[in-house]
């Protein structure tokens, strides 16, 4: 098993508490990777998004911790991504003087084969997220059920 860690910080001119209101949903229909997203509860009660990337490929991510007040959202990935052990992100919005910072950071462990690949295509969905953070975006609707 090989580990790495992908970073991505980004300023972002618009207030910490309109990007937290886009990111700390976990609804990810406002990504533009993200083609179609559910929210669902598990039985235990954390919150689960289901949702298809462009190409109709389906992911599975669990909310593993939430702060409103630091604004930090933290979740791993149950499936979706060939080869992957483990996979815990963490999105973090700072204030700053022009705006916010946000930092998206994720933790991987995979094949030693894979691992690479992974982080790369993890650096581009980050880049794209932090990109489309940048202009105010436009809200899908999605369902909410429950598992």
């Amino acid at each position: 098993m090989a580990q790495t860690a992908v970073h991505s910080v980004r300023k972002i001119p618009a207030s910490p508490d309109a990007v937290w209101g886009v990111i700390g949903t976990f609804d990810a229909s406002w990504h533009p990777g993200v083609a179609e997203c559910n929210l669902l509860r598990a039985a235990d009660g954390a919150l689960l998004r289901s949702f298809k990337d462009q190409d109709g490929n389906p992911y599975e991510e669990r909310r593993s911790y939430i702060s409103d007040t630091d604004r930090v959202l933290c979740y791993r990935l149950l499936k979706g991504i060939d080869d992957v052990l483990n996979y815990a992100a963490r999105v973090e919005v700072t204030e700053t003087e022009s705006g916010s910072m946000v930092s998206w950071h994720a933790e991987i462990s995979a094949s030693a084969e894979r691992l690479e690949a992974i982080a790369d295509g993890t650096r581009t969905i980050f880049e794209a997220g932090l990109e489309a953070l940048e202009t105010p975006p436009r809200v899908k609707s999605i369902s909410r059920s429950k598992l």
